[in-house]
């Protein structure tokens, strides 16, 4: 039966507005919390490089948005709260927790997303019987489990969503074309998610695509490696119209990404047989692709993270 484009986009708008709503409740919950212990964390963090990038990682994690979270990172520096350095570390960590949403679709968690969902509203509403002490911690962890369940619920529509369009013989042709011309691939996974805001949706569906067997692991780590570029897009919006250390986080961020997926374009086939080694099924090799790439960037970006510290700070003003 053929489906009308007409719901194809309507499913397709609402599963990006549930996501969307998702993320934006989980940003308000953190940076609440956040708002309140910045100082302390950043005089923890310290210029430790390895505390930085744990941090970005974890708040990525559980943002589910590594946009968000180096959208802050950009402001935080720009204000002299943090230096330059640990910017950079906190970014690279943000790329590494956002990892995890592709995670998620792999391991098909988010046909959960119902009872997730449930069970935050349900622990929220519980939490007005919650002695005073523990009241505001279980609100903030209903709160979280119930936008996270609205992040997972906007992934699963906008994958059924597109489902019968990726089955499509035209589609399917394009497909077999991107596999074959990589750097396109690039382009296009940089370009949907500049346009989406959202690294974390774009190999979220490309995980979903490999699931249905719509996509190949050939076609699915171009695309993966361009979301991881597009991203950038983000921290580059935060930083326009602030002073120098906003933009030369943005940049720094920028160039390791685009080097990463250079190196790694440039080595496709060593790493796509390294990928296909990691996973029992086309799910779970195109998320693991995704955590490859971030971690193999993150071990070239580290070390240079002070020579690149002070080229910035001599170049950009």
């Amino acid at each position: 039966m053929p489906v009308s484009p007409v719901a194809v986009v309507a499913r397709l708008v609402a599963g990006l507005l549930l996501f969307r709503a998702g993320v934006g409740w989980l940003g308000a919950l953190f940076r609440g919390v956040a708002g309140t212990s910045a100082a302390r964390a950043a005089r923890i963090v310290g210029n430790n490089r390895f505390a930085a990038v744990t941090l970005g990682a974890l708040a990525t994690a559980c943002m589910l948005s590594s946009g968000a979270v180096t959208a802050m990172v950009v402001q935080v520096t720009g204000a002299g709260l943090i230096s330059l350095e640990t910017g950079i570390c906190l970014v690279l960590g943000a790329n590494v927790g956002t990892t995890l949403t592709a995670h998620l679709v792999a391991f098909d968690i988010h046909r959960h997303s119902p009872g997730i969902i449930a069970a935050g509203i349900a622990l929220g509403f519980v939490a007005r019987w919650h002695p005073r002490r523990w009241r505001r911690r279980a609100r903030f962890l209903g709160g979280s489990l119930a936008a996270v369940g609205l992040v997972l619920s906007g992934m699963a529509v906008v994958s059924d969503a597109v489902a019968p369009v990726v089955a499509s013989p035209t589609v399917m042709e394009w497909v077999s074309t991107a596999a074959g011309r990589p750097v396109l691939g690039v382009i296009v996974g940089a370009l949907a998610t500049a346009v989406a805001m959202s690294s974390g949706l774009t190999t979220g569906l490309v995980v979903a695509m490999c699931a249905r067997g719509s996509m190949g692991l050939d076609g699915a780590i171009p695309l993966v490696l361009g979301a991881n570029i597009g991203t950038c897009a983000t921290a580059v919006l935060a930083a326009c119209g602030s002073g120098p250390a906003a933009r030369r986080v943005a940049a720094a961020h920028l160039a390791f990404n685009v080097l990463s997926a250079a190196v790694c374009l440039f080595c496709l086939g060593p790493f796509t047989a390294l990928v296909a080694l990691t996973g029992s099924t086309a799910a779970a090799r195109a998320a693991n692709a995704h955590s490859l790439f971030n971690l193999i960037g993150l071990a070239l970006a580290l070390p240079a993270v002070g020579p690149v510290t002070r080229l910035l700070e001599a170049r950009v003003r």
